[in-house]
């Protein structure tokens, strides 16, 4: 049955799958427009680069429109050294000539689902 509607989700293009989906051939600047700077970097040696985005992240602020004044703040929670692997969503996405070639998500689509591409 849990695997049924798991399919169901994907088919929809719904949960972890189909943010995940959504972000296939983005663009690097996209990525960090939505998400922000990675947490962490890596560049293997075969031309890619791999950057990983690890949340829950909360944000809170207001921004003028033409005036340019705003005031914010962004808190972000890395559980890299511990902590419940099932309340976070780690994404690592590998990108080639600044396009995303390759992913992996880790996390439940209580927590990845979100970070669908808007």
């Amino acid at each position: 049955m849990l695997a049924g509607l798991l399919a169901g989700c994907a088919a929809l293009g719904g949960g972890v799958e189909g943010a995940q989906k959504s972000w296939e051939g983005a663009r690097y600047h996209d990525v960090v427009a939505q998400w922000g700077k990675p947490d962490r970097s890596a560049a293997p040696a075969d031309g890619q680069v791999a950057h990983t985005w690890i949340s829950p992240t909360s944000g809170v602020g207001a921004f003028g429109g033409s005036g340019g004044a705003g005031v914010g703040a962004t808190f972000s929670f890395s559980t890299a050294g511990g902590g419940d692997p099932q309340k976070r969503c780690e994404r690592i996405l590998t990108f080639r000539d600044g396009y995303v070639t390759r992913q992996e998500w880790n996390g439940t689509a209580e927590f990845c689902s979100p970070f669908k591409r808007r």
